[in-house]
């Protein structure tokens, strides 16, 4: 069963796709990297717990998705970028679970490869959404420094991200990523996922402050 929010999501992304650059497209249809890009882009915000001062206190960690800057013509490209959560102070930093979250700081370069017919963009739209959930990215270039968070010394480091994958999908029904994001209201949740050369997976529940 495809996701509640799938099908409204499709039709609205793809109506504010195709009204806004009319001119510049002719009223040509969207293309399937036009509306996973509508899909994608905004300023988001990541549910994160630290201990400060012998308290745990809630916060968010910054995420901005928008159209790159220079993509190479006819191929569409994302600008992921992960602004510092400024914890230098904190004991450490958690995600709903309790796992341990590090301080990612950075941007990476996102390319969308899949193609479709403009006949049938929604329905392969749509098809992506229930079938995956979401869509791959290529990390074309990008590097993000990687901060434990915690006292002292920390064995942090900058991991380049060239080459892997990145996933944005809708969160699964009764996943921690839905949970995580349940209190907050947004007209769009996501789960970020991306991962380092050497294995490191990092997934982050997103929610959806404004579009971009």
């Amino acid at each position: 069963m495809p996701h509640p929010l799938a099908r409204a999501a499709v039709l609205a992304l793809l109506a504010v796709v195709a009204a806004a650059p009319l001119a510049a497209h002719a009223q040509s249809p969207p293309s399937l990297g036009e509306a996973v890009t509508a899909w994608s882009r905004g300023n988001w915000a990541s549910p994160v717990f630290c201990r400060i001062g012998g308290e745990t206190v809630r916060g968010i960690r910054r995420v901005l998705i928008e159209p790159a800057r220079n993509p190479i013509p006819g191929r569409t490209e994302l600008e992921l970028r992960f602004i510092d959560m400024q914890v230098a102070d904190a004991e450490r930093c958690f995600d709903v679970v309790g796992t341990e979250v590090p301080n990612l700081v950075g941007k990476l370069q996102l390319r969308f490869n899949g193609t479709s017919h403009p006949e049938t963009v929604q329905r392969d739209f749509e098809r992506a959404l229930r079938r995956d959930r979401g869509f791959a990215f290529e990390v074309v270039r990008g590097r993000l420094r990687v901060e434990i968070v915690g006292p002292g010394e920390n064995p942090g480091g900058v991991s380049d991200f060239a080459g892997t994958e990145a996933w944005l999908r809708l969160p699964a029904r009764s996943s921690d990523a839905e949970r995580a994001l349940a209190e907050f209201r947004s007209p769009r949740k996501l789960e970020l996922e991306i991962a380092t050369k050497g294995g490191a997976t990092y997934r982050l529940p997103l929610f959806l402050t404004e579009h971009r």
